[in-house]
Formats: structure tokens, sequence, C-alpha cells
């Protein structure tokens, strides 16, 4: 959330919705009420906190593209450098956990943990990639597979996720 920004170098990515792929506007509730103050080309801004800055890598970062991604997982890394010790890995599962990507979220943070291990504490795991939630698991392989490859019931399991994440209501 920034005001209006003069000579900016590069693009800013703006979005309706935080994250894509949720439609809860307690998605958006929970970024903004957790932000912090910056400036950006001079005018004060809000940015979200570092685990939901993870999290959104995350969950836009593993969808399919044609060639290997690896952008969420150096945005990850990145974000994690800067945040410290003072990164709070409950506040990241909690919000994978409710808005039900824990298993994409649990399985990406595996494997940045295999190349970093220093920076993923092997508790940041826990209660997500290893639950056994069916819908979850399905949707992270299809998510990243080439949409030619995915079937009539690829689709309609991913739409079904979308929509119980439209909003706060089909969350529950």
């Amino acid at each position: 959330r920034c005001g209006a920004v003069a000579e900016l170098r590069g693009d800013i990515d703006l979005h309706w919705q935080p994250i894509r792929d949720i439609g809860a506007n307690s998605m958006a509730e929970r970024m903004f009420a957790a932000g912090h103050p910056a400036e950006i080309g001079g005018q004060a801004c809000q940015v979200p906190a570092f685990e939901h800055m993870v999290f959104h890598a995350i969950v836009h970062g593993t969808e399919w593209s044609p060639q290997p991604r690896y952008d969420w997982l150096v945005d990850t890394v990145k974000i994690l450098r800067r945040a410290g010790p003072a990164f709070d890995w409950d506040r990241l599962r909690r919000t994978a956990l409710d808005y039900r990507f824990g298993f994409l979220v649990g399985a990406a943070l595996g494997e940045a943990r295999r190349h970093f291990p220093d920076l993923v504490p092997r508790q940041a795991l826990s209660g997500l990639a290893r639950r056994p939630v069916y819908f979850e698991h399905r949707e992270a392989l299809i998510r990243r597979a080439a949409p030619a490859t995915r079937t009539v019931g690829d689709e309609l399991l991913v739409t079904a996720q979308k929509a119980r994440r439209a909003s706060d209501r089909a969350l529950g």
C-alpha cells in the first residue's frame, strides 16, 4: 500500500488482492495488520511482514512454468536472511494452514531446507507437509504440472480449492 510515487526505477506489481489464489478478505486484513511502514521512492508505504512475503513467494512461485522456477526459492532465501531470527515461523505456519496451503508451504520449506539448512529450522516443517490432507497434496502436484497434462478431475480440484479460498465463510 503506497502513496503516489513519482520516478520509480522498475515496475510495481499491483494486485486487487494480496494473493491471487485467496479471495478471502481476511488475508488482506491479516497482511495489513501485520505489515510495517517503509519508504519506496521517497513515499511512505506499508509492506507485508516477512512471513507473509515468504507465503506469497511460495504460493505464487510454485505454479507451473515452461522453464524450471527457482524465483520463489531465491525470494524466500533473501527474505529469511533479511528477517534473521525475528522471522515468526508460527505466523507462517498459521497462515498456510488457515488458507489450506499447508502441504504446499511445507513441501517448499522442505526443499529450501535441503539447499539452505541453516535458514530453515527443522521445527518450521512441523505440522505442514506431512499433514494427511489429500486435496492440498494433490493440488500441490497439479499446480506444478503442465496445463496440457492436467485432467478434467485435476482442473475441478484446483477450481474447488480456489472456490474454498474465495471467502472467509467458504474457508470455515
